[in-house]
């Protein structure tokens, strides 16, 4: 499930607003290099966070966001890095599980980003969890409600269109 839509930046507070109607916690995405993620526990916390990412001239400001609710399994999975293409660099963190809703803010047009909102579905977990194993079990979420918190943030976001 996902949908993408250009929206006026001063919108982005609906879409934050959406999320956090329910407990929720937002992650970095990949956190910085050579650093844990960032976690926002609140709507004014991820909205600090996203007005960092245009304050600082980023291409986009990524979050997974993940509902204590949706029970699963979550975790930040360690990557090793290139030291000598990432600027001596070695590791960073990536937000992983099956039932994390993603939020992807394209700041390439810091009035009008493209805000773009996605989930697995459960069918598709089960279709790759034999390759990521890592992930455990896609049985652990509770899909409905994952689908549910999903399809609550896509409705905001059409409406903001």
């Amino acid at each position: 499930m996902q949908r993408a839509e250009e929206i006026e930046v001063s919108k982005i507070g609906d879409i934050v607003s959406a999320i956090f109607s329910e407990p929720a916690v937002a992650y970095q995405d990949y956190s910085d290099f050579d650093s844990e993620l960032k976690q926002y526990k609140t709507q004014e916390a991820l909205l600090n966070g996203i007005s960092s990412a245009i304050d600082g001239n980023a291409h986009s400001a990524n979050f997974s966001i993940y509902y204590p609710g949706a029970k699963g399994y979550f975790f930040a999975e360690r990557k090793s890095l290139n030291p000598a293409k990432c600027n001596g660099a070695t590791f960073r963190y990536v937000a992983s599980g099956w039932g994390l809703i993603q939020l992807q803010i394209d700041l390439k047009n810091k009035l009008k980003p493209a805000v773009r909102v996605s989930v697995n579905s459960q069918k598709r977990a089960e279709a790759w969890f034999q390759t990521y194993p890592e992930f455990k079990d896609p049985s652990l979420w509770e899909w409905k409600y994952v689908e549910k918190q999903a399809r609550r943030i896509i409705r905001v976001l059409k409406q903001c269109a």
